[in-house]
């Protein structure tokens, strides 16, 4: 009795810690789908000033990127949830925060400093930057699923942004001339990193504006 009773505890224990990954995924995505429910919200709700006056300090980001300027650091705080990502075929509706640091890149996806916002009044390149291989969480993990022809979106304050995928690409992490602004093309890239676990390229997943 006594070996039955601790070949079932075994068994269970063994159990749990197979399915713990999955279980803990799932949860951490579920967080994040809420954590977009409740920007929506907060946008929906917000006075419309307030969001026009958040899109003009966003322009005027922009605008010191394009100069050249090196005065705009301090539009974007770290951290600060700008908006959110969607990719439907892989299931992906994640936030987006400013910055690229791993305490960022642990709550969703990262802007990358010194790359552009989405703009309908410029031509931009906006990059955007997720993990992949994160035991408990799935962010960036299904990005190399996606093909040319693709599409997804990009929702900063009200306005959302709507791409087709056009190039996809793997690249050593110092290969930088892919995230370039184009002239006449607004332009989205995400970036992962594979192989997973290994981490020694990077996936850059070009998107062109479609609307």
């Amino acid at each position: 009795m006594k070996k039955n009773r601790l070949s079932i505890i075994l068994f269970i224990l063994g159990l749990l810690i197979f399915v713990y990954p999955f279980i803990s995924k799932y949860i951490n995505h579920k967080n994040l789908s809420n954590v977009v429910i409740e920007y929506k919200k907060q946008i929906e709700n917000e006075d419309k000033e307030k969001i026009d006056e958040q899109k003009k300090k966003y322009e005027k980001y922009n605008e010191q990127l394009l100069n050249n300027s090196t005065s705009n650091v301090n539009l974007l705080k770290p951290g600060k949830l700008l908006g959110y990502i969607e990719i439907n075929k892989i299931n992906v509706k994640l936030p987006i925060y400013e910055g690229t640091k791993d305490k960022v890149l642990l709550k969703g996806i990262g802007h990358l400093e010194r790359s552009m916002l989405p703009s309908k009044k410029y031509f931009y390149h906006s990059i955007f930057v997720g993990h992949t291989g994160i035991t408990n969480k799935k962010i960036f993990d299904d990005l190399p699923k996606l093909k040319i022809g693709d599409e997804f979106s990009v929702t900063i304050l009200n306005e959302t942004f709507y791409y087709k995928i056009y190039r996809i690409k793997k690249v050593f992490p110092n290969e930088t001339k892919d995230l370039k602004v184009q002239d006449g093309k607004r332009l989205v890239t995400l970036v992962t990193c594979v192989p997973k676990y290994i981490n020694s390229h990077r996936l850059l997943v070009m998107g062109e504006s479609i609307i």
